[in-house]
């Protein structure tokens, strides 16, 4: 005896990151652009909502008014959230308008497979992360679509020189709010990340995630989860470098405003202006790292120690790049009446070359003491920030030429990012 199984008319592609409809170039090309499919997906805390993912599902020969429920279910068998399809309308393309049109009678039969993009409209919440069965129901038939993961990103608490690098990226995140509320008895939790503790926010109401331990639990048992994934995880939402699933969690607040970067940009444009001292630069670039925006820090760390040197900076970023920072005094000279480097620029580019040659010659050592590990940095590399901008085309053409290993920008570079920075978050 042959056991036979019903093959069921729905397919689940997977989760995707985005996906829309697009126009062809032709009415009868339209296209589905998805980005990033897959099985799994991460979050930096549990519970946390499903409503805003995104699903790819294939239909056969669908028919108006049919109506398909998906369950996903935890790895114990236990209902985690479902998502119901409701067909309203099914069209076809027909030659002879040059148009769409609905469906006729029958005509499904022969349509084959259709894909649709399905947006989790619920607010049911994941409790904890899991290998979740998605199970097709067809009426008492039940058919196993396949397995699909949301695993947890847990984030070690940041250093100083994370939190300076952190500040560098205009876009980031000052505070990261979560609440849960139980729909019987009304019970409210409601917890917050970060870059310093803010007693604004534990006054009204909202528990410091570095410190939850053990679950909580709601007045009548309907609400009950692990304090674990948002006191591992939540700060992981500060970062800007986030799925766009991920930007639909919780409520947060800018690091920076326009009018705050605003006026520390009209300070920064009086000290370079007038003859500050190197050390008064420095200390001001500490305090408003943003003005290293330019370098996409991972970590920010001042006056590093490198064997026998300090250097004004030192910068880890996302490429791997650790970057040896030489600050020097925005009124230098750059250049000579014969448009070459004048001594006091070519020193600067010396000692950052000895920076350079002494933390290849003794790497571990160097990482080791700023608690760097090895596999973190694939290059070495110098900058010099000095002077103001040339006026003269061939004087910046000058320049350019003089700098091939070591990176070099004036000051009014600086300020010109900022100056994109406003743009970029006033648009945010």
């Amino acid at each position: 005896m042959r056991n036979e199984q019903h093959t069921p008319r729905i397919a689940l592609l997977g989760w995707c990151e985005r996906a829309s409809q697009v126009a062809g170039l032709h009415p009868a090309m339209p296209q589905i652009n998805i980005q990033g499919l897959s099985q799994g997906r991460f979050s930096h805390f549990f519970p946390v909502s499903v409503q805003g993912l995104s699903f790819v599902v294939g239909i056969y020969n669908p028919t108006e008014g049919e109506s398909f429920t998906v369950e996903f279910r935890h790895s114990d068998g236990t209902k985690a959230f479902d998502f119901v399809l409701n067909l309203n309308e099914i069209q076809t393309y027909d030659p002879a308008i040059s148009q769409y049109r609905p469906l006729h009678d029958g005509e499904a039969k022969n349509k084959g497979w259709t894909f649709q993009i399905v947006h989790a409209a619920g607010d049911s919440l994941v409790i904890r992360p899991d290998t979740f069965r998605a199970m097709f129901k067809d009426g008492s038939t039940e058919h196993y679509l396949g397995s699909f993961a949301i695993g947890h990103v847990s984030v070690a608490p940041y250093s100083p020189d994370q939190i300076a690098a952190l500040r560098t990226d205009p876009l980031a995140r000052r505070v990261v709010r979560i609440g849960y509320g139980c729909k019987q008895c009304g019970a409210k939790f409601q917890t917050y990340a970060a870059l310093e503790r803010d007693a604004k926010q534990e006054q009204e109401g909202w528990k410091w995630s570095g410190e939850l331990d053990g679950e909580y639990q709601c007045s009548c048992g309907g609400m009950k989860f692990s304090l674990e994934y948002l006191r591992t995880g939540l700060h992981g939402m500060l970062s800007r470098n986030l799925a766009p699933s991920d930007q639909l969690a919780g409520a947060f607040v800018r690091l920076y405003e326009v009018t705050k970067l605003e006026d520390d940009s009209r300070t920064f444009k009086s000290l370079i202006d007038a003859e500050t001292a190197e050390q008064q630069l420095q200390d001001f670039l500490e305090a408003h790292p943003f003005f290293f925006s330019r370098f996409s820090a991972n970590r920010l760390i001042p006056k590093p120690q490198i064997q026998k040197y300090f250097a004004d900076f030192a910068i880890l970023n996302q490429r791997k790049e650790l970057l040896l920072v030489e600050i020097e005094k925005p009124q230098l000279r750059l250049l000579t009446k014969e448009r070459r480097i004048t001594a006091d620029l070519q020193h600067a580019i010396t000692q950052v070359r000895d920076w350079i040659q002494e933390v290849n010659d003794h790497r571990a050592a160097v990482l080791s003491m700023h608690k760097i590990e090895l596999r973190e940095v694939a290059v070495v590399k110098g900058v010099v920030v000095a002077g103001r901008s040339p006026t003269e085309h061939e004087d910046a053409r000058a320049l350019r030429r003089a700098f091939s290993d070591i990176e070099f920008f004036t000051y009014d570079d600086l300020l010109r990012d900022v100056t994109e920075i406003i743009r970029r978050v006033a648009n945010a």
